[in-house]
């Protein structure tokens, strides 16, 4: 069965970790024997992003968000989403470079598990996404096989993959979770659960995360103990 795929690609200011990740789109037998679209979903750069994003001739759509600023990662990836005629969809950090293979293992979950979210798995890299610094701890759940089911606690937005069918009965990305960082993908997870999707992963759904100063304004704290922890208690009657 070939699938259609439309990766949306959220970004903030980080334009040299974006070219990196594009590399892939570019230089993948992957893709290229693939129906895929990729689609820039901005939160208003201010370092050149945009500019060269619409001029690269890369990217089937590019979304900015309109209101700008930061922490808006449920606007833009609606937004994005939005963007693509694809029947699969799937989620990348800019600073997130798939390696091989990456869309093959998104695809054959959805052979095994056509209601699913497929979520990938993010290795720690270095600055140039060339040294790993650390393996994704969540593969060793998999016990040497190639696929395996995940709790939704366990879904992570920078590297997951779902047919668009779901994001439209479920609402899409709750935006009132944007202006925090935390809990907007477990949000999404949570009701795609309710709604009879199980979360899957694939061995080879791999990406180098690249390793990037944090900004100053987002602290542990607040990605711990930020207002989304709280809207997902009250919204779910879930306490963490």
């Amino acid at each position: 069965m070939s699938r259609s795929f439309g990766v949306v690609i959220c970004s903030h200011n980080r334009l040299d970790y974006l070219k990196r990740t594009l590399e892939y789109f570019q230089d993948s037998k992957d893709v290229q024997d693939r129906d895929v679209q990729v689609v820039l979903a901005d939160d208003k750069s201010t370092d050149g992003t945009i500019e060269w994003a619409l001029h690269s001739g890369l990217f089937s759509g590019v979304f900015i968000n309109p209101k700008g600023g930061s922490y808006c990662l449920n606007t833009i990836r609606n937004g994005g989403i939005s963007m693509c005629s694809s029947e699969f969809v799937i989620l990348l950090d800019c600073d997130c470079k798939p390696v091989d293979g990456f869309i093959l293992g998104h695809d054959a979950v959805f052979d095994r598990f056509p209601k699913a979210i497929s979520v990938g798995f993010t290795d720690l890299y270095d600055e140039t996404g060339t040294k790993i610094l650390s393996q994704d701890l969540r593969r060793k759940g998999l016990k040497g096989e190639s696929v395996g089911g995940i709790g939704w606690a366990n879904a992570y937005g920078g590297n997951i993959a779902f047919p668009i069918c779901l994001w439209k009965a479920i609402g899409g990305f709750d935006e009132k979770f944007d202006g925090a960082w935390g809990f907007e993908d477990l949000d999404f997870a949570y009701r795609a659960h309710h709604h009879g999707y199980k979360c899957v992963c694939h061995r080879q759904t791999v990406v180098r995360h690249m390793r990037h100063p944090i900004r100053k304004d987002a602290t542990a704290s607040e990605r711990v103990k930020g207002r989304n922890i709280k809207l997902f208690e009250k919204k779910h009657g879930i306490r963490f």
